[in-house]
């Protein structure tokens, strides 16, 4: 959970006093916040829902210790429903687009994979694995107990050459809930998308014969300040973009 959603862990804490007619102090819902914190709210609402219906202790209120083990002992299905989400995400929008997902976890990972671009150049044959790699490791950040940073949104092809070339850039496209991605967008770090920009920088030296282009300061993104209402055309042989594993490009949809 982050700090925006302690508003709506009070809330549950509230009611679960009610049922089990406990009073619930403010020092300790921020105890039970801390201790949960690592989990997103829906998750640990999800627990808390499971864990009353449970006929053998849903009668006694739960233990910070007891809704962690209902969320880890399900780390796996949970990578996989990430997974799931982020196949859809690639399948129906492609990797020439910028996209923030509604999960920073999703966003952390992809970017440790190589970025948004990468994953549109994978083949069918390294699909399984490219599976098997994204939930192990989003099962690995979700049982972290220590912060960590994501970026606030991950390159597409399109505005990797558009940036490199000084051209105006395209918003993303927010793949998730809206409210959830305004505050992955907030909360995550500018620089964790130098590595996407580097590529592509990287990527157009090559297509122009330059041996290497010098790196931005820290902190500057390389597309800062260009404003251009010029755009990358896929007919123009210079600014020819490499094929996509996914083509089609509707327009976006909240996942589910």
């Amino acid at each position: 959970m982050i700090d925006q959603d302690l508003e709506g862990f009070s809330q549950i804490m509230t009611g679960l006093g009610e049922i089990y007619r406990i009073s619930i102090s403010a020092s300790m819902i921020e105890i039970y916040f801390r201790a949960l914190r690592r989990y997103d709210l829906a998750a640990v609402d999800d627990a808390i829902q499971r864990h009353l219906l449970n006929p053998d202790n849903g009668q006694f209120m739960p233990k910070p210790a007891d809704i962690a083990r209902m969320l880890d002992g399900g780390s796996k299905d949970t990578a996989a429903l990430a997974w799931s989400r982020f196949d859809q995400a690639l399948r129906h929008i492609g990797t020439y687009r910028d996209i923030r997902f509604d999960d920073p976890i999703t966003m952390r990972v992809t970017q440790d994979m190589g970025g948004w671009i990468a994953f549109g150049e994978k083949s069918e044959d390294e699909w399984p694995f490219v599976a098997n790699d994204f939930k192990a490791r989003y099962a690995s950040y979700r049982s972290r107990s220590a912060p960590f940073d994501f970026p606030a949104l991950l390159r597409g092809r399109v505005n990797g050459e558009n940036g490199s070339r000084g051209f105006a850039l395209e918003p993303p496209v927010n793949f998730g809930d809206p409210d959830r991605c305004r505050l992955v967008e907030q909360r995550g770090s500018d620089s964790a998308q130098d590595g996407d920009i580097r590529r592509a920088l990287d990527g157009a030296a090559a297509r122009l014969g330059v041996a290497g282009l010098p790196k931005p300061p820290a902190g500057v993104q390389p597309h800062a300040g260009v404003q251009s209402p010029a755009r990358v055309q896929a007919a123009d042989d210079d600014a020819q973009l490499p094929p996509a594993r996914v083509m089609a490009n509707p327009e976006p949809v909240p996942a589910g």
